[in-house]
């Protein structure tokens, strides 16, 4: 339990000292396996200042759900 928090606690670290932008992304696949959309799984803080929402509105929402290109 303590190696993971400890694990953890530096993943978080190392994302916020990034000078990029870091998403972490899982698939969202159809019935067939067909991907459909990518979930944000996680991101650090300049990743939510460029889309401009706060990280409650991104954490579990597909791309295709926040930025629709096929209406």
């Amino acid at each position: 339990e303590l190696k993971y928090q400890e694990t953890s606690e530096r993943f978080l670290a190392s994302m916020e000292a990034s000078l990029e932008s870091i998403y972490f992304l899982a698939t969202k696949k159809d019935t067939s396996g067909e991907i459909i959309d990518f979930v944000i799984k996680e991101l650090n803080s300049k990743a939510i200042r460029e889309l401009g929402l706060p990280r409650t509105q991104l954490i579990g929402k597909g791309i295709c759900e926040l930025f629709p290109i096929n209406m």
